[in-house]
């Protein structure tokens, strides 16, 4: 009877634990005292009682799954936590190396770049807009007279080498054909840059104002010298200030092969 009152103590705690699933007791009958003829009475043993598993044993494989998943799901966290941790160094390293690389206030980098290797040449004649004109290190002849406004219907581009490079500070001197036939054009090309390279020209960069210029002035152009020169003067203090170049062919020694020539040198 105590083993019995055991098993039922037990198949109660079980069942308050698991209260939707019950363990049933098959038989739970008494067996009454039999007593035998030797006058002696024995207790037949009880029949022990049979259990049924819960039935609910995938709703228990369920709740493990989840349990599982959320201890794999907190540890795969952790290890990203960790790595993102060890990696958050070298992103701060990759930012100040950006900001060390930022050009002063003021002045962008490109900007500063450009200056750099910028060159500076004069472009003289005929240019549509002779001048000083900056272009970038490297460029080639043909690009600084693009620059200039191109050339003139009057200039002979096969004088010149169109795929020179230039220099900083060089002179840059496209003639015409009267130019070219008259000797007027230059050896070389004047450039500060240039060691080697002379001042050859035998013409001034800026035109000669005929009604204004000193016998000095106008003997610096080809082929006039001071001889001539001085006849321009005395024919400008005889007959008045020049009203068009032409008037030069009027002056004794000036033919219409050296008129063509100054034609581009001087102005009125």
């Amino acid at each position: 009877m105590a083993r019995r009152s055991k098993q039922l103590a037990m198949a109660e705690r079980i069942a308050q634990l698991f209260p939707t699933e019950q363990l049933v007791a098959d038989s739970e009958q008494e067996c009454p005292a039999v007593e035998p003829s030797g006058g002696r009475s024995e207790d037949v043993p009880t029949p022990r009682t049979k259990r049924r598993w819960p039935r609910n044993i995938g709703t228990m494989a369920v709740v493990v799954s989840i349990v599982l998943a959320v201890l794999i799901g907190g540890t795969v966290w952790w290890l990203t936590a960790i790595r993102t941790s060890s990696d958050a160094p070298s992103a701060l390293q990759t930012i100040a190396s950006s900001r060390i690389s930022v050009p002063a206030p003021g002045q962008s980098g490109t900007a500063a770049s450009t200056t750099d290797s910028a060159l500076v040449v004069h472009v003289i004649g005929a240019v549509a807009r002779p001048g000083v004109i900056r272009l970038a290190s490297g460029s080639r002849l043909f690009q600084a007279i693009d620059a200039a406004g191109g050339a003139t219907d009057l200039a002979v581009l096969s004088a010149v080498n169109l795929a020179a490079q230039l220099a900083d500070g060089e002179q840059i001197f496209l003639p015409t054909q009267a130019q070219i036939e008259a000797g007027q054009v230059p050896a070389t090309t004047t450039g500060a840059a240039s060691p080697n390279a002379s001042n050859s020209s035998k013409f001034p960069a800026a035109k000669v104002n005929i009604n204004a210029a000193s016998v000095d002035q106008l003997a610096e152009l080809p082929k006039v010298g001071p001889k001539m020169a001085q006849k321009i003067v005395q024919w400008r203090a005889q007959h008045g200030k020049f009203s068009a170049i032409d008037d030069l062919d009027a002056i004794d020694g000036i033919g219409p092969k050296l008129l063509d020539s100054l034609r581009a040198l001087v102005t009125i």
